[in-house]
C-alpha cells in the first residue's frame, strides 16, 4: 500500500503488482482503491470476479457492487466487476466513457497481451490503472510490462513469500507409476504426443493408484 501511494505521489498513474498466489493481491487492490469513487475490476472468469467482489465488500461493506457479464449488466454501482470477453465487445465498451472509472484493476494480468484486454485497456483513461499477476513472464515473450508503463510497483515471488512465512512450503510426493507403458506413446519434436499421453494416463488403474497413495 505504501509503494502504491508513493508511486502516485511521484505522478505514476499505472503500474503492476507481482505477487504469488495467496499473498493477497485482491485485498491489496481493495484497500488501495478506497479513496477512489468509481472502480472497475476486469478478469477473464466469472468465478474470479465473484471472489473478488466478496473481498471488496468485506473491505467496503457500504459500497454498491455490480457485475457485467452474461445476462447481468449492472449500472450505477460503485464497483463494477466485468469479464474481458463481454466488456471488449464494441456494443458494450461504447456504453462507457473513457473516464467512466477512476480506478481500474486487471487481474491475471499475464493475459493482458491478448487483443481483448488491449482493447479495453486502451479505451479507458482512469486516474490510476493497476495490473495484478503472480506470473508476469509469458511463454510467447509478449511484453505485458509496457501496458503498465513498465512500472513494477511491488513484487514478491513464491519463494520469497514462503521464506517470509506468508505461504506454507510445498511438499512433493513422487509416486512410482509402473503400470503406464510410455513406450507406446509417440514422441514428436522431443515431446510426447499429448492426445496419446492423455489416453494412456486416463485409466482406472492409474486413478486407483493415485487414490491409494493419497
Amino acid at each position: 500500500l505504501y509503494q502504491l501511494r508513493k508511486a502516485r505521489e511521484e505522478g505514476i498513474d499505472k503500474g503492476l503488482v507481482v505477487a504469488a498466489t495467496g499473498v493477497g493481491k485482491t485485498y491489496l487492490s481493495a484497500f488501495d482503491s478506497q479513496e477512489f469513487k468509481m472502480k472497475l475490476y476486469v478478469a477473464h472468469r466469472e468465478e474470479i470476479l465473484r471472489q473478488a467482489a466478496k473481498t471488496f465488500v468485506s473491505v467496503r461493506p457500504k459500497a454498491k457492487c455490480g457485475f457485467y457479464f452474461g445476462q447481468q449488466k449492472d449500472a450505477n454501482v460503485d464497483l463494477l466487476f466485468a469479464t474481458v470477453q463481454t466488456l471488449s465487445r464494441d456494443a458494450h465498451l461504447q456504453n462507457f466513457a473513457p473516464d467512466a472509472f477512476d480506478y481500474i484493476i486487471v487481474d491475471e494480468f499475464h493475459h493482458a497481451a491478448a487483443d481483448s484486454y488491449v482493447k479495453v485497456i486502451k479505451h479507458f483513461q482512469p486516474k490510476f490503472f493497476l495490473g495484478l499477476t503472480a506470473t508476469p513472464f509469458r511463454t510467447d515473450n509478449k511484453d505485458i510490462f509496457a501496458l503498465c508503463g513498465d512500472n513494477v510497483i511491488y513484487e514478491i515471488y513464491l519463494k520469497d513469500a514462503i521464506h517470509r512465512d506468508l505461504l506454507v512450503p510445498f511438499r512433493y510426493f513422487g509416486i512410482h507409476d509402473a503400470e503406464t507403458d510410455y513406450s507406446k506413446i509417440e514422441i514428436r519434436n522431443g515431446q510426447y504426443v499429448v492426445e496419446q499421453l492423455e489416453k494412456e494416463l486416463s485409466r482406472k488403474e492409474r486413478a486407483d493408484l493415485v487414490l491409494n497413495k493419497y
